[in-house]
């Protein structure tokens, strides 16, 4: 059972509701990232999802394109991000780093043992579960589809 799952499974016991809050990783740095998401579990958050920028720039609206750009404007690498991840591993609250493409630095962390969870809503974002699932069968994947997606 994957981090989330049993998340979720604590949470339907209580009676709770998962909250969920959405940064993008990097703005305006990474060390403020780092400080928001350590302000979130202090909060409360049941789980946390880190955008990477502007992976997913027709489905991101202008604050997120805004926050992405602000990210990438002061060097934020996709490196840095897992990095960071890794960094809130141990901890009880789940990190889900959302993903929409395949890239080699993708896969070499991915083969060094990186959990990405969440692949959003491209247009391609079908095949990209399809090829991760065959190769890293083991990473729980949550697919949300974009508003013109085929079913997954």
């Amino acid at each position: 059972m994957s981090r989330i799952s049993k998340k979720f499974e604590q949470l339907k016991k209580k009676g709770h509701r998962a909250l969920i809050p959405f940064i993008i990783a990097g703005d305006p740095n990474l060390d403020i990232t780092e400080k928001l998401i350590i302000k979130m579990i202090e909060w409360g958050a049941d789980i946390i999802e880190i955008g990477i920028p502007f992976s997913d720039p027709i489905v991101d609206g202008p604050t997120i394109q805004f926050a992405s750009k602000r990210a990438l404007e002061n060097g934020i690498l996709l490196e840095d991000i897992f990095s960071l991840v890794e960094v809130f591993k141990k901890i009880d609250i789940p990190i889900v780093v959302t993903v929409v493409s395949e890239k080699s630095d993708f896969q070499k962390r991915m083969e060094a043992g990186a959990t990405i969870l969440n692949v959003s809503g491209a247009s391609k974002t079908t095949e990209i579960i399809k090829r991760i699932r065959d190769k890293y069968p083991e990473v729980p994947i949550i697919a949300t589809g974009g508003p013109t997606e085929e079913s997954i």
